[in-house]
C-alpha cells in the first residue's frame, strides 16, 4: 500500500473533523449535500474498476476466512441489527433502520488500510473485497425491508431503485472503462491513479457526509449516544466472535487480523447513499449513518493497535 494509502485512517479523520467544523455554515451544509452522492457514485466507480473478480480466489487458499466472515457479515450481523435494534432502539425507529442499513453491509474501502495498519493479510482482505461488495449489492434491499421493515414503512421498489442507482452507474462505468482497456495498461498506469483517487474521494465523501448532517449531530448528541450502546455491543462481540473463531480454526496472525478487520468494519458511505435517496423523508435515518463513523473509527484504531499488540514475537 502507498503511504496515502496507510494515512487513509488519518485523512478520513481529519474529513470527519474539517466537515463538521464547516456544517456550522449554510453554505457549507448545502454544498455537503449537493456534492456527496456525486463523490460517493465516483468512489464506487474508482472500487468497480479496481476489483478483479479473479482477486476473490485468493480467499480461497484459506476457505476458512472466506467462510468465516462470510457467516459473521451475512448472517450474524443483520440478526444482530434487527435484535439490536428491537431491544435498545425501539423508541427510535428510524435510527434503528440505519443501524440495520450500516451493520449489514461490511466494509469495501478503510478497512484495507487498518488491515495493514495491524499487519494483516492484504492478499486475504484484497480477495474478500469482490465478495463482500457483490454480496451486499445483492442483499441490502432484502434486507432493508425484511429487517427494517417493522421500523418504519419502507417502499422495497424506492430501495431497489436507490441501489440500482447508487451501484448501477459506477458499476456501468468500470465495465465500459475495463473493456476498453488492457490489464497490463490497467495494471501499470490506472491503478496506482485510482489508489490514490480512492482516497481522496473517500476523504471527500467522508467530509461531505459531516459538512451537511455535522451541525445536526453538535446539536443533538444524543443521537450518537443513542447509538453508542448498540453499536458498542456489536463491535465487542465482533470482535471476541473474530478472536475466538480464528483460535478455533488455528489461523495465524496475519489472516487473524484480516476476518477482525472484515467482521469489525462497516460501509457507511455506501449506506447512506442509498438512506439519502430512498428515505429522503427521513433524515434521521441519514443522520443515523453520519455519526456511526464517530463511533466506528476510533474502535478500528483501537482493535489494530489491540492487533499489533497480540502480534506474536517474530510473526511479522
Amino acid at each position: 500500500m502507498s503511504p496515502l494509502e496507510r494515512a487513509q485512517p488519518v485523512l478520513i479523520t481529519g474529513g470527519l473533523v474539517a466537515g463538521t467544523a464547516g456544517s456550522l455554515l449554510a453554505p457549507v451544509r448545502a454544498a455537503g449535500r449537493v456534492a456527496l452522492l456525486p463523490l460517493l457514485v465516483a468512489l464506487l466507480a474508482t472500487v468497480f474498476v479496481q476489483v478483479e473478480p479473479r482477486a476473490a480466489t485468493r480467499v480461497l487458499r484459506d476457505r476458512r476466512v472466506l467462510v468465516t466472515s462470510l457467516l459473521a457479515n451475512f448472517v450474524l450481523a443483520p440478526a444482530a441489527a434487527f435484535g439490536l435494534g428491537r431491544l435498545l432502539l425501539a423508541d427510535s425507529p428510524d435510527l434503528a433502520l440505519g443501524l440495520v442499513m450500516l451493520l449489514v453491509t461490511p466494509c469495501t474501502d478503510w478497512y484495507l488500510a487498518f488491515t495493514a495498519t495491524a499487519r494483516g493479510d492484504l492478499a486475504v482482505a484484497t480477495g474478500l473485497l469482490p465478495v463482500n461488495l457483490f454480496l451486499q449489492l445483492l442483499l441490502l434491499p432484502a434486507y432493508v425491508v425484511l429487517l427494517g421493515g417493522p421500523f418504519v414503512p419502507v417502499d422495497g421498489g424506492a430501495v431497489l431503485g436507490s441501489v440500482g442507482l447508487v451501484a448501477g452507474l459506477p458499476l456501468l462505468a468500470a465495465v465500459v472503462l475495463r473493456l476498453a482497456t488492457s490489464p497490463g495498461w490497467r495494471e501499470r498506469v490506472l491503478q496506482p491513479r485510482l489508489a490514490t483517487m480512492g482516497v481522496l474521494l473517500l476523504t471527500g465523501a467522508v467530509t461531505a457526509m459531516f459538512a451537511w448532517e455535522g451541525a445536526q449531530i453538535l446539536e443533538r448528541p444524543g443521537v450518537v449516544v443513542t447509538l453508542l450502546g448498540p453499536l458498542a455491543i456489536f463491535f465487542l462481540g465482533s470482535f471476541v466472535f473474530a478472536q475466538a473463531a480464528s483460535r478455533l480454526l488455528g489461523l495465524p496472525h496475519a489472516q487473524r487480523v484480516t476476518l477482525t478487520m472484515t467482521v469489525l468494519a462497516r460501509n457507511s458511505p455506501l449506506a447512506l447513499a442509498v438512506a439519502a435517496t430512498a428515505f429522503a423523508d427521513r433524515p434521521a435515518i441519514a443522520l443515523a449513518l453520519v455519526a456511526a463513523p464517530v463511533i466506528e473509527l476510533p474502535v478500528l484504531a483501537l482493535a489494530s493497535a489491540t492487533l499489533r499488540r497480540l502480534e506474536p514475537a517474530g510473526s511479522a
